[in-house]
């Protein structure tokens, strides 16, 4: 029942791409407090740990999971980005 905002693995601002495989589903105050941490920081994180602690095992492994898709994002950053 809480409206979900998009959020990039890797981040927007790094040239992480659009790409599905890049994006996650997150709460309006989990994408603000995540804000530009890394994604592994931010489920290292006490703000995470702590928010977290009511979701299903499942999402917390599919989270979990997300880091093993990184390298492979990675390799498809956006080189040119256009002003909005």
């Amino acid at each position: 029942g809480i409206p979900l905002t998009i959020d990039h693995c890797v981040l927007w601002e790094e040239f992480g791409p659009t790409i599905e495989l890049n994006l996650l589903s997150a709460c309006r105050q989990c994408n603000k407090d995540r804000g530009r941490m890394q994604y592994e920081d931010w489920l290292n994180s006490d703000t995470y740990k702590r928010k977290s602690q009511n979701l299903p095992e499942s999402i917390k492994r599919a989270n979990l999971d997300k880091l093993n898709d990184i390298p492979q994002i990675k390799t498809m950053l956006v080189k040119n980005i256009r002003s909005r």
